[in-house]
């Protein structure tokens, strides 16, 4: 019984959602992905100004706390 529930589940991957997935699904991921990797430029560039900040202060406090 096992067996056989298995080998239906496999078919109808294969025969059903498989197909479904290849005709429709790539559209759609590659419009998401599309968009994304024109945001993330502007995202890193985003972290890395606060990075940046971050690092200056850094360097205040570390200067700061110096023995003179």
């Amino acid at each position: 019984m096992a067996n056989e529930l298995w080998n239906t589940l496999l078919r109808f991957h294969s025969d059903v959602l498989l197909p479904d997935v290849e005709r429709t699904g790539g559209q759609r991921v590659d419009a998401r992905v599309g968009g994304l990797s024109d945001e993330m430029p502007a995202s890193f560039d985003g972290v890395y100004k606060r990075f940046d900040r971050l690092d200056d202060e850094f360097q205040s406090v570390r200067a700061a706390m110096r023995p003179h």
